[in-house]
């Protein structure tokens, strides 16, 4: 991260830094990437927020990550593609059925199977039609779907791949997700990372297999749970500790009673589901890059207000939502420094607090460095000029509104 030792990109402060290393973690900016996992590594994907893989985000300098998380029935169904012409080649298929937890985009065929960048062309085999719908759940619900597929496009090629309920050809596992984050978090003893995963279940029981995932990852060693209403730890003091894995769950405020209720209120889930209550996000629904100065920065989540003096952890989301998934073009535009300052002094003077992740989609290289020296290193170093030049001296200018659209 941007504030500790070990960090490869250019310009980061150091955890030798004693202006970094004494703050506290309610009084820090981190960079976060917008659905990490959702990115363009594996191909053209319809619903991709991110360009670079995970591991390249990491080694970047990014250790802050929102992810989505879903828990359901799924089939990974990967099809080789082939050219249509005189030898007409077969695609070769697997289909692989599992249930668990899996990181993607919420999106069923029936939404997103039309979409011009997922298809390019049709499954011309019917025995691979008769597999999909043999599979339990599938058939009825999407048979239709595939039958007009056939008959729109038989005369093109096929290169679809990981089609399954969630439509995201990046998707993995939680589990596979959270074990990468733990073999980085063994090389860089000096780190610690945040995720702020947006919990998409249907029971309450789905969440065993969050549990699940974490427990097998060996991911809940580094677990670090706070206690309402105390102050936030230092950098230090999550190092001293090894407590170096924070997990904002968002919408779990949703489930809070049932939660309790069917784990124990001393029960993992239990334990960070509250974490949720510690944080709010900022809207997302902005779909111009003027939005970000113009538009009223209402919130999701608990309130902007301090319990017991102690400030939320404010998570500024700053991308454009046009359509199923994220533009690279218009990210570009909306990731330079001085958009961002603008969405800052508009949110936070609504707020009355500085953000302490900001969120943002299809991260560079070159942005994540640019955005580091220009944004969050400011933001760290000088803080109270910020909170003194942002923020009006009485605070807010007024409630936080919470979002209704």
């Amino acid at each position: 991260m941007l504030l500790l030792t070990h960090c490869s990109f250019v310009g980061a402060q150091t955890n030798n830094s004693s202006a970094i290393q004494d703050k506290r973690l309610s009084d820090i900016t981190l960079l976060c990437a917008h659905n990490a996992t959702s990115n363009y590594s594996k191909g053209s994907n319809v619903v991709a927020n991110q360009s670079l893989t995970l591991n390249e985000l990491l080694q970047a300098g990014v250790r802050a990550f929102k992810v989505p998380i879903h828990v359901g029935i799924f089939w990974n169904i990967d099809i080789g593609s082939f050219d249509i012409g005189p030898l007409f080649n077969l695609p070769t298929i697997s289909i692989k059925y599992h249930e668990q937890a899996v990181l993607a985009h919420a999106l069923a065929p029936s939404e997103a199977i039309h979409q011009e960048k997922l298809i390019y062309g049709a499954i011309a085999d019917s025995t691979v039609i008769q597999a999909l719908q043999n599979l339990p759940g599938f058939g009825q619900l999407f048979k239709k779907t595939f039958q007009e597929i056939l008959a729109q496009s038989i005369d093109k090629g096929v290169i679809l791949s990981k089609l399954s309920w969630m439509i995201d050809r990046s998707s993995l596992s939680l589990e596979e997700f959270l074990i990468t984050l733990r073999i980085f978090l063994e090389n860089h003893p000096q780190e610690f990372l945040v995720i702020t995963p947006n919990v998409n279940i249907k029971e309450i029981k789905d969440f065993d297999y969050i549990i699940q995932a974490f427990e097998a990852s060996d991911m809940v060693k580094y677990l670090y749970i706070h206690e309402p209403g105390k102050p936030w730890p230092t950098i230090a003091e999550l190092i001293n500790k090894n407590k170096r894995f924070l997990c904002f769950i968002q919408h779990a405020n949703e489930y809070d009673t049932d939660i309790i209720k069917h784990y124990g209120s001393s029960h993992l889930i239990s334990k960070i589901a509250t974490m949720s209550k510690l944080s709010f996000n900022t809207q997302y629904a902005y779909h111009a890059i003027e939005d970000f100065a113009s538009k009223d920065c209402c919130i999701f989540g608990t309130s902007c207000t301090a319990t017991n003096g102690t400030p939320p952890i404010m998570i500024l989301q700053h991308f454009i939502t046009k359509g199923l998934a994220g533009d690279q073009n218009i990210a570009q535009e909306a990731n330079k420094p001085n958009i961002i300052w603008q969405h800052i002094k508009n949110c936070s003077t609504a707020t009355g607090l500085l953000p302490n992740f900001i969120m943002l989609d299809f991260l560079t290289q070159e942005s994540i460095q640019q955005i580091n020296q220009e944004i969050i290193m400011p933001l760290n170093t000088r803080r109270a000029y910020y909170q003194n030049t942002l923020i009006p001296q009485s605070g807010a200018t007024a409630p936080c509104t919470h979002c209704t659209n």
